[in-house]
């Protein structure tokens, strides 16, 4: 669970939310809730598949960004895009444009919260795939 700062969507005052990602049936889950001291607000949210792109730039402030590399991506290229294609349920072109724009960036074939690479890196590790998780440099230089 990561704490992230927002805005109350009831008096607009500054609070608290929590965030938590889950994996259920191989799909992955994300909860958000908060209780608003200000004005009793109380929400609860859940969906599924990646955190809306604003509250996941707020967990990478939190808890850093994360990324995997696959030692000898080329040789295993076919099983990378079917495990990752599987849990992240993007299109095969959806998915080539991300891998090719995060490996030109960093040579990772993902970056994202910890829970979804500690996620992503089991499941490779399933399917005997070598791959390393770290911590991306521009939140360890922050």
């Amino acid at each position: 669970m990561t704490i992230i700062k927002g805005q109350c969507y009831n008096c607009d005052n500054l609070i608290e939310i929590e965030v938590q990602q889950t994996m259920i049936r191989e799909k992955l889950k994300w909860y958000l809730s908060y209780d608003c001291k200000f004005c009793n607000a109380s929400v609860q949210i859940d969906d599924v598949n990646l955190l809306p792109e604003d509250i996941r730039q707020k967990v990478f402030i939190e808890e850093g960004e994360w990324e995997i590399l696959v030692e000898n991506f080329d040789k295993h290229k076919q099983s990378v895009i079917k495990c990752l294609r599987h849990l992240l349920d993007l299109s095969t072109i959806d998915l080539y444009q991300k891998i090719k724009e995060t490996k030109i960036k960093s040579g990772a074939i993902y970056n994202g919260t910890k829970f979804e690479v500690d996620w992503l890196y089991s499941c490779m590790q399933t399917n005997g795939i070598e791959s390393i998780v770290k911590q991306c440099k521009k939140a360890l230089e922050s």
